[in-house]
């Protein structure tokens, strides 16, 4: 199969969609040629059969003309590919529904969150398969969807091993938005601190709108307010090819997430044999077994603080025990080397 893809960027560096890198790589072994496109384009190292094309974001071209090079691509490009993967983008679907239609050509579409708008009930209807990771990660109701798990590198994960120093190292990675629940971490880390047991937390990642950096401000205010600044590390964005170093001197890691869908920050903490503690529901599925150690209630500051003393008092050796049955479910059902073969299979 000859495959066009069409995400919001590829760069190998980026901190949140630098994953992504590995899967264009992984559809390049199970495809004939593949062109990869981007809104914006960064470093990137692909196998020989991968063309890359950006619709030019990262050159400051207006939306008109990302338009036009979108259009002008997929038809340039209409004999040199069989069928279509977007990943996450429902107005990509939407704007080469009619003309893919027109050149009979079949339309994939990955999409994981909780959010249903227009914009996603139109892109269902143009497209022919959809994926998602997860039955709460693709909440529209169609005979279209189905359910492959995540993609997750985990022989990259594999060999990433915690050397306990005598404090108990929280983590967090994602966006620093308003969203993610930082305010109820604030909370359980204004609790724990009170407990005695010497413990860090480190959050990994930055803004990624003007509303975020206003956000940011503030929470660096409140950390301020609380005193929290000797527990409490912002680190800020990390390229993710760059995440092994903060993963391996974790414990514990937290996610306070309400987005509903199966968080990948989450998965690789797994696939690294590291605990996990959510209050994001799309996770539940996922963490089925484990829903009493691993989940505390959204928003609820007091059950987050319970549930991170329970890990920080439970005997090493149990907690590395968690870890590797925890990276057993990840490589059970959420590998990126099966992922791959079963979603060109669905064409």
């Amino acid at each position: 199969m000859r495959l066009l893809i069409l995400t919001q960027k590829i760069d190998k560096n980026d901190d949140v969609l630098g994953s992504f890198h590995r899967w264009i790589a992984e559809f390049a072994k199970h495809s004939e040629e593949v062109l990869a496109v981007g809104l914006s384009v960064g470093e990137h190292h692909f196998p020989e059969n991968v063309r890359v094309f950006s619709l030019g974001k990262e050159s400051g071209v207006s939306r008109l003309r990302y338009l036009w090079n979108f259009y002008r691509l997929i038809l340039r490009e209409r004999k040199n590919y069989d069928a279509v993967f977007v990943h996450m983008n429902p107005e990509y679907v939407i704007l080469g529904g009619i003309p893919w239609r027109v050149m009979r050509k079949k339309v994939g579409f990955w999409y994981t969150h909780k959010s249903v708008d227009l914009k996603l009930r139109l892109a269902t209807h143009c497209t022919d398969v959809i994926f998602s990771a997860s039955p709460e990660s693709f909440r529209i109701n169609t005979p279209k969807c189905h359910i492959v798990g995540h993609g997750i590198d985990t022989a990259r994960f594999l060999g990433i091993k915690r050397i306990p120093d005598g404090i108990f190292r929280v983590l967090s990675v994602g966006r620093l938005s308003r969203t993610k629940g930082y305010s109820t971490l604030l909370g359980a880390l204004d609790t724990l601190k009170d407990e005695g047991i010497p413990f860090e937390t480190k959050v990994v990642g930055g803004p990624a709108t003007e509303e975020d950096k206003v956000y940011v401000n503030e929470l660096k205010g409140e950390i301020s307010r609380r005193g929290l600044e000797k527990t409490l590390g912002l680190v800020g964005p990390v390229p993710h090819n760059k995440i092994e170093p903060y993963l391996a001197s974790a414990d514990l890691f937290v996610n306070m997430s309400g987005t509903g869908s199966l968080d990948r920050a989450v998965l690789e903490a797994m696939a690294s044999g590291i605990p996990a503690l959510t209050s994001n529901e799309g996770l539940r599925t996922t963490l089925a077994g484990f829903e009493e150690t691993c989940m505390f209630k959204e928003g609820d500051a007091k059950d987050f603080a319970e549930h991170i003393c329970a890990f920080m008092q439970m005997p090493e050796d149990d907690r590395r025990k968690l870890g590797e049955r925890l990276r057993e479910v990840v490589e059970k059902s959420h590998n990126l080397k099966k992922l791959i073969p079963q979603v060109l299979k669905l064409y």
